[in-house]
């Protein structure tokens, strides 16, 4: 569960607390939203838009230079086929599983608010801020 508090995890008998106090690949103790991703990692979006990867109990924020089309992530979408859509503030990425990449972005520029897929999954659209 995504809180203003750190992360929180139920596994039917504990609740376990993720936070920054606790582990140092957290940037903050507040987040908005949490995925989880097509290779079963959790995708988590903080207050200050930051994306964090979480999996084999490690956190790792993640930035340009891992292949997310800009720092700042405004929002998500997990597709049909797992993919996870992100509009940034710098375009439109997507990871599909293996590798996170740009999606088109010598067309789709600037701050993306909003990301929508249609429900048989072939388009995919966008609101520009």
């Amino acid at each position: 569960m995504a809180t203003f508090d750190g992360l929180v995890r139920f596994d039917g008998l504990n609740f376990k607390i993720y936070q920054t106090v606790d582990y140092l690949g957290l940037p903050t103790n507040r987040f908005v939203k949490l995925y989880e991703g097509p290779d079963g990692s959790l995708w988590i979006v903080s207050e200050q838009k930051s994306w964090i990867r979480f999996k084999n109990n490690r956190f790792t924020h993640i930035q340009d230079s891992d292949g997310l089309n800009g720092n700042l992530v405004y929002d998500v979408h997990l597709d049909d086929n797992g993919y996870l859509w992100f509009g940034t503030d710098q375009g439109v990425s997507f990871f599909d599983g293996e590798e996170l990449k740009p999606y088109h972005p010598s067309v789709i520029e600037g701050v993306i608010d909003r990301v929508f897929i249609e429900k048989t999954g072939r388009n995919v659209g966008f609101h520009k801020e």
